[in-house]
């Protein structure tokens, strides 16, 4: 193949997926498609009508906004109801920024509800050089499901969350069938965790798909994921500059045996960047340390990367065509093909020498930040420079 029809080719699987607007096991959520159209005509948060928290105050809508702005969230701002979109690209300039006016609130909480897509919406909180980060419900996202209140069909699209100490994009409990897609999830101290503990009760994730996203300047868990999560498609994201706060951290941590009976990860892993600045052999870790010990039973020597290992104490992990430090540790695998993923939730999936190209100029609220696009044009580089 000649490089011309290559790049045609590029061009044109960009054209098509971009087209298809949701991938992935949340692709078939339908939000607020087909309900009431609600108008956001005020940037307050006193629940007025008008306001976003109006809105939310009801399941069955599709919100879009007459103004771009800032709102200052005073308390959690729950969504209460199923079938909704919360449509940011609906603003003007400068688009629509979430942010918290005190640590101990969770700007946006998606709690037992379904059939949920948010798109083009900026979450900030307030983490920032010299902040104490010892706060409680400090976050900016969080996906939370019960039993008896299970959370399923939610799209997380095109959205910048940002300056979370924690749960910048947390999806906790009993929760399946969620994509997040073109996101950018950048400047917080612990993000992601895909995970629920409890007192011998081990809530379950299911059909996650994680792609086309980047993960920068965080400290850890790009995401961090533990106790039965099954089945996370995790395809062309791109980590960048973990351990940005405190010299430390890691991307991602597969977690394992951390208490007795808890389930474990399964995970396809699959053509994202890992680019680092510090710590690169942190850059994907099994169990609770880079390399093997106990908590993984890894081997006691680096294997190359997609090398089958079955003696590790890891579930199923399929990890092949990433682009990873040469001083990476765990990043073998564990099963020899991809955990299945049905057709509909399948992903438009490049090449990692691609996603200079294919990720970096779609991810993120479409009004970015001046410290959002020092962001990109940084990845850009490193990528291009790896190439």
């Amino acid at each position: 193949m000649n490089l011309s029809l290559a790049v045609a080719i590029l061009l044109v699987s960009l054209c098509l997926a971009q087209t298809k607007k949701y991938e992935g096991f949340g692709s078939l959520t339908t939000g607020g498609q087909g309900q009431t159209v609600y108008h956001v005509t005020s940037l307050n948060d006193d629940g007025s009508f008008g306001t976003l928290r109006d809105a939310v105050s009801q399941g069955n809508r599709y919100i879009v906004f007459d103004l771009g702005g800032q709102i200052v969230v005073d308390k959690d701002l729950e969504i209460m109801g199923s079938n909704v979109t919360i449509d940011g690209s609906t603003a003007p300039y400068p688009g629509i920024t979430l942010k918290k006016s005190k640590f101990d609130i969770v700007i946006l909480t998606i709690k037992g509800i379904h059939d949920i897509i948010v798109t083009h919406i900026r979450v900030q909180g307030l983490l920032a050089r010299g902040v104490d980060t010892d706060h409680e419900h400090m976050g900016t996202i969080a996906i939370l499901g019960h039993e008896e209140r299970p959370v399923r069909n939610v799209i997380i699209d095109h959205v910048t969350t940002r300056n979370a100490i924690d749960s910048g994009l947390d999806i906790w409990g009993e929760v399946s069938s969620v994509t997040v897609q073109y996101s950018l999830i950048a400047i917080n101290d612990s993000p992601q965790t895909i995970s629920h503990y409890g007192r011998g009760e081990f809530k379950k994730r299911r059909n996650i798909s994680i792609h086309h996203n980047i993960y920068a300047r965080n400290n850890e868990r790009n995401p961090q994921l533990r106790a039965d999560t099954r089945t996370v498609d995790y395809v062309n994201n791109i980590v960048y500059d973990w351990g940005y706060w405190n010299g430390k951290g890691y991307g991602i941590r597969v977690k394992n045996k951390w208490r007795p009976g808890e389930p474990k990860v399964t995970m396809n892993i699959i053509n994202n960047a890992f680019i680092a600045t510090r710590r690169p052999g942190w850059a994907l870790v099994y169990g609770k340390s880079a390399g093997g010990e106990e908590n993984d039973e890894g081997p006691d020597h680096v294997l190359p990367q997609g090398t089958l290992y079955r003696e590790s104490d890891m579930d199923s992990l399929y990890v092949m065509g990433n682009l990873l430090p040469e001083e990476n540790m765990d990043q073998y695998s564990t099963i020899s093909d991809p955990l299945p993923v049905p057709d509909y939730a399948r992903v438009t999936t490049y090449p990692v020498s691609a996603l200079a190209d294919s990720v970096v100029p779609f991810v993120g609220t479409h009004y970015p930040l001046a410290d959002e696009e020092e962001i990109f044009r940084a990845i850009t580089d490193s990528l291009k420079r790896m190439k």
